[in-house]
C-alpha cells in the first residue's frame, strides 16, 4: 500500500481513500463505494490516485468487496489495488503509434489495416482506414473478421488469398496483386503489401499489417494495351495488301 499509494495502510478510512483519488476521478470512487453499500457487494474499477509522498498521479486497478449481515446491512468491506501505470501508458503508446501508423498510410497508400492474431491462428481485425469504405463500399463494422473479409475476394482469387496468409503466418513479409468484389458488386484490383509482427516469446505470429493500393486502373491500360496490340498483330497478319504506318 505504501508503495503504490504513498502512504500508510494501518487505519485507513474511506475519507483518506477519498483523498488519495485523482480530484477527477473522485466522483467514480465515490459512486463505486456508494453502489457496493446499496447491495452491489463488489465493485472493481480503473481510477487514478495521487501518491502523497511525491504527488505523483499513478493509475490503479481497484477491486472492493462489502460483507452484509443477515439483516442485510454492511458490517466489512474488502478491497485491493494493483498499480496498472506501466500498462496504461503501454496501450496508451501502441493507441498513439497506431493512430500515426493509420495517418501516414493514408498518405502513402489507398487503406492500410491491422489483424490480431489469436493464440490458435484466428485473424481479428484491429482497424482499418477510412479510405478502405471509399474503395470497397463496405464499412469496417461490416466486416469484424477474417472470415468475412475473405468474402470481399474474388472467389477464383481465394486459394491466393489463403497462401499470401499462409506465408504471412510463418513470419514473412508478402506482396500480392487481388481482385476484391465491391459492395456493389464491381471488381476491382488491389495490391496488397503485408508484414507480419512476431513475437520472439510466443514464437509466432501476433499481429499482421498491411498496405493495399487500388491497381484497377493500371489493369485495365494493361489490358486494353494489350488487346490494341492484338487487334493490330491480326490486321498485319490478315491484310492481302501491303501494310505502314506513319508518324
Amino acid at each position: 500500500w505504501l508503495q503504490i499509494h504513498g502512504v500508510s495502510g494501518s487505519g485507513i478510512s474511506k475519507n483518506e481513500l477519498m483523498e488519495i483519488a485523482f480530484p477527477d476521478d473522485a466522483d467514480m470512487v465515490e459512486k463505486a463505494f456508494q453502489d457496493a453499500l446499496a447491495g452491489l457487494n463488489s465493485y472493481e474499477i480503473k481510477h487514478r490516485i495521487v501518491r502523497q509522498n511525491n504527488g505523483e498521479v499513478r493509475y490503479v486497478k481497484a477491486l472492493g468487496k462489502v460483507i452484509f449481515d443477515d439483516n442485510k446491512q454492511p458490517v466489512k468491506m474488502f478491497g485491493s489495488a494493483q498499480d496498472i501505470t506501466e500498462q496504461i501508458q503501454a496501450e496508451e503508446t501502441l493507441r498513439e503509434s497506431d493512430q500515426r501508423y493509420r495517418v501516414i498510410s493514408e498518405l502513402v497508400s489507398d487503406y492500410a489495416y491491422a489483424f490480431r492474431v489469436e493464440p490458435d491462428g484466428a485473424l481479428v481485425g484491429e482497424w482499418v482506414t477510412d479510405a478502405f469504405t471509399k474503395i470497397t463500399g463496405y464499412t469496417s463494422d461490416e466486416l469484424p473478421d477474417a472470415a468475412h473479409w475473405q468474402a470481399i475476394y474474388h472467389p477464383d482469387d481465394i486459394p491466393l488469398v489463403q497462401k499470401h496468409l499462409q506465408v504471412l503466418l510463418s513470419g514473412q513479409e508478402s506482396t500480392e496483386e487481388f481482385r476484391l468484389i465491391t459492395k456493389d458488386g464491381k471488381t476491382r484490383w488491389v495490391l496488397s503489401k503485408d508484414r507480419p509482427i512476431w513475437s520472439e516469446s510466443e514464437q509466432r505470429v501476433v499481429r499482421i499489417f498491411g498496405a493495399v493500393q487500388d491497381i484497377t486502373e493500371r489493369k485495365q491500360m494493361t489490358q486494353m494495351l494489350r488487346e490494341s496490340t492484338e487487334w493490330y498483330q491480326a490486321i498485319i497478319q490478315t491484310t492481302m495488301d501491303g501494310f505502314w504506318v506513319a508518324d
